[in-house]
């Protein structure tokens, strides 16, 4: 159902809700995450954490890949 449609709800008549403002939750351009000082412990460990998802993604490819070759035949 589609609130858009209601007159009950959309067009709101009163504009407290531009009184009001919403959090951002996207962490990578926030303000506060932004001038966070990461040391250099924390950067390697970010780039190792993300160098394994990449073998780990890597490997599930590799293991469909045969897999799918090996049901085929």
């Amino acid at each position: 159902m589609d609130p858009r449609g209601s007159l009950h709800v959309y067009p709101r008549f009163d504009s407290d809700y531009r009184k009001k403002r919403s959090l951002n939750y996207d962490m990578m351009k926030t303000e506060i995450f932004q001038n966070r000082k990461m040391t250099r412990c924390v950067t390697l460990h970010r780039w190792f954490v993300n160098f394994l998802i990449g073998v780990a993604v890597g490997m599930t490819a590799f293991g469909m890949s045969h897999l799918e070759e090996w049901l085929i035949d």
